[in-house]
Parts: C-alpha cells; structure tokens; sequence
C-alpha cells in the first residue's frame, strides 16, 4: 500500500510532520487518535478539487472543404440496374433450385474476368456484378435468360 501526502507550501508539511505522535507504538498501548478523528484531520487539511466541467468551443468546427457533406448537400442514393438485381436473382434462384455453388462462382469468375479469380459467390453478388457495366451486364443477362 502507498499513501501519497500533498503539501501547497513548506509550512503546512512542518505542522503535519510536528503534529502527530510516533506511529509505532509499544504492545499494549493504545493509539491516541481515532479513524474517525483521523479521518476528519485530513478532510480539514485538505483543500476541495474543482471538477473539470465542459465548457464547448466558442467557435462552431468547420469541417474540410474536400469532404462531401461539408457543405450540407446529400447526394442523390445510388440507382441499382435493374439487370443487377435481375441477375442476382437468378443466381439465388439457381441456389435454390439445388445447382452447385461453386459451379455459378466458376461460371462467373470465367464471364468476368480476372479480378474476380478469387472472389466467393458472396463477393461476385455483392460487388463484381453490380460494379459490371450496362453494356457488360446486356451481354450477361441473354446468357442466364434474362430479357433486357
């Protein structure tokens, strides 16, 4: 255990270090003060803390004038292709319908080239086919039997 005493100046150290008796005592003896007398001498010794308290910017922070809601415009939310969505469709519907994961993942990695080598079925539905141009998904869609 450490018990750590301040002092603000030179004098109130002298008055505690004078002011009290031996702390070791003899078998036997009793102490001389109480906890609670203690207790109490060290909350009167001891000057209040102030708790820090928050106090806001006097100035509203700007955010970078490269950011795009800097200047408070939302842009438009992004349209979906209908063909993307039409082609995911037909991947879940061939899931369903019991044909091999893998086999659609291997289709669609050979028709989209080799970015997606790697990619999981998850990753071709969720970002290599709707990253696909119109002109790629038109080409696409005629293959799996989509009108478009």
């Amino acid at each position: 255990m450490k018990i750590t005493v301040e002092f603000e100046t030179w004098d109130e150290m002298e008055a505690f270090r004078t002011s009290g008796k031996s702390t070791r005592r003899k078998k036997g003896d009793e102490p001389e003060m109480t906890v609670e007398e203690v207790t109490a001498a060290v909350a009167a010794n001891t000057p209040p803390q102030a708790q820090p308290q928050f106090t806001p910017p006097p100035v509203a922070v700007q955010p970078p004038a490269g950011f795009p809601g800097a200047n408070g415009i939302t842009p438009p939310p992004s349209q979906v292709h209908p063909l993307v969505t039409a082609i995911v469709a037909r991947i879940d519907g061939a899931i369903q319908t019991g044909q091999s994961t893998d086999a659609i993942a291997i289709w669609f990695r050979q028709q989209i080239g080799p970015e997606a080598a790697n990619a999981t079925l998850d990753q071709i539905k969720q970002i290599f086919v709707p990253r696909m141009s119109e002109a790629q998904l038109k080409q696409l869609a005629p293959q799996l039997g989509i009108q478009g």
